[in-house]
C-alpha cells in the first residue's frame, strides 16, 4: 500500500507592480506597488492565506453642476490598501502554470489633497482617511524554480466612500473603484 504524503505548508512573499484603472469619473489611470506574505495549505498547496499592503496613486479632475453653478474638484493622493487575501488554486502542485481565483477584505487609507473650485471661493482639504475596502481577483502563476514563480492577475477592488475637509467645506469622496492588473514574482520557502 502506497503512502501519501501531504504537502508541507510553504510561506510566501509576493512584490507586485499594478497598473491601476480607476472607473470612478474623472480619476486618472495610475500605477501602483504591493507587498504579499503569508502560507500555503491542503494536499497540493491549494490554500494561500496571506496579508498584504499596497500603495496605489490617484488624480481626480471633476465638473459638476451647470451654467453659473459649475464647480471643478481637482486633487491627488495615494490609496494603501491593507487586506487580507484568499485564494484557491487550481491545479497539482508541481504543475508548470497554475491558475487562481481570490477574495480580499480589508482598510484602505486614503490620503491627499483635494481643491473645489466654485464662484470665486476654493476651499481645500488635506485628509488622511479610512475606509472599508474589499474584492476579487483571478490569474495565473508560471513556475520558474521549485521557489520562484511569475505572477500575472487581475483585481476589481471597491473602497468605500468618505467624506473630507469639515464644517461648510466638506467635499465627498465617493467609492472608488479600481480595476487593478498585476506582475509580480512569488518567492516560496
Amino acid at each position: 500500500m502506497a503512502v501519501v504524503r501531504p504537502a508541507m505548508a510553504e510561506l510566501f512573499v509576493r512584490p507586485s507592480v499594478m497598473y491601476v484603472s480607476y472607473q470612478n469619473s474623472g480619476y486618472s489611470n495610475k500605477t501602483g506597488l504591493s507587498l504579499a506574505a503569508g502560507s500555503t495549505l491542503g494536499a497540493s498547496n491549494e490554500h494561500e492565506l496571506g496579508l498584504e499592503i499596497a500603495s496605489m496613486n490617484w488624480a481626480l479632475t471633476q465638473n459638476a453642476g451647470a451654467g453659473q453653478f459649475v464647480f471643478t474638484t481637482k486633487g491627488s493622493g495615494q490609496f494603501v490598501p491593507y487586506l487580507v487575501n484568499y485564494r484557491y488554486r487550481f491545479g497539482a502542485e508541481d504543475a508548470q502554470l497554475r491558475v487562481f481565483l481570490g477574495l480580499s477584505l480589508g482598510l484602505a487609507n486614503s490620503r491627499g489633497d483635494l481643491t473645489q473650485y466654485r464662484s470665486g471661493a476654493a476651499p481645500h482639504a488635506s485628509f488622511s482617511k479610512w475606509s472599508a475596502v474589499y474584492g476579487g481577483a483571478f490569474g495565473a502563476t508560471l513556475k520558474l524554480t521549485d521557489a520562484m514563480e511569475l505572477e500575472i492577475g487581475y483585481r476589481d477592488l471597491q473602497i468605500a466612500s468618505t467624506e473630507v475637509g469639515s464644517g461648510i467645506d466638506r467635499l465627498p469622496m465617493e467609492r472608488t473603484k479600481a480595476n487593478l492588473l498585476s506582475v509580480g514574482l512569488c518567492f516560496r520557502f
